[in-house]
């Protein structure tokens, strides 16, 4: 009975992958981020995304969109001159409802989860007499290289532009001592599908 459960759930994927075959686009995406770190004392700062992303119209007005996004996150110190500067390669997989306003026009929402790599990035302290620089990553870093979290955010899609506004929730303590740390990152974000 198991096996042919499963069965039926492989053909029932590989009919609606084949239906919605021509239901998928890829598109690229770009923009602002605006960091923070959960920890206090620290303020936020200015980053950025690039990235692609599949866009897969499952049903009707419904998408389920994962994406591959090289992504920088970060802060700096409150009071002090004291920046920190982490890159991800980062992976959302979003689930978008879009209600039609016209022919051309839709309004988004979405949500989802997202992981993410460490990929490198430095802290970097500087004062009148001495500035240094430590490896964010790695065996002598201060974070750890896996990040998780949830994504939210609502946009609008003209033709095959969008323009979205997205809010990563970081879940894991990135802090590689004692502490805990979380990611936050508020992004616009541009992008068109082909």
């Amino acid at each position: 009975m198991k096996k042919l459960l499963l069965c039926a759930a492989m053909l029932a994927g590989t009919v609606c992958m084949t239906n919605a075959q021509d239901k998928i686009e890829f598109g690229v995406r770009a923009g602002l981020n605006i960091n923070s770190l959960s920890e206090d004392g620290w303020k936020s700062r200015v980053g950025y995304h690039v990235g692609a992303v599949m866009d897969w119209n499952v049903a009707e007005n419904l998408y389920v969109q994962p994406g591959l996004y090289f992504t920088t996150r970060g802060a700096k110190a409150d009071g002090a001159d004291v920046k920190i500067n982490m890159n991800y390669l980062q992976i959302p997989v979003s689930v978008s409802y879009r209600f039609p306003v016209s022919d051309n026009v839709k309004i988004d929402v979405n949500a989802g989860p997202y992981v993410a790599c460490g990929l490198g990035g430095k802290l970097k302290s500087s004062d009148e007499e001495e500035s240094y620089e430590v490896k964010v990553f790695g065996s002598e870093g201060i974070c750890k290289r896996f990040d998780a979290g949830l994504r939210f955010g609502a946009g609008v899609h003209i033709q095959r532009i969008s323009l979205g506004l997205i809010y990563d929730l970081g879940l894991t303590n990135i802090a590689d001592s004692e502490g805990k740390i979380k990611n936050g990152s508020f992004q616009i974000s541009l992008g068109y599908n082909f």
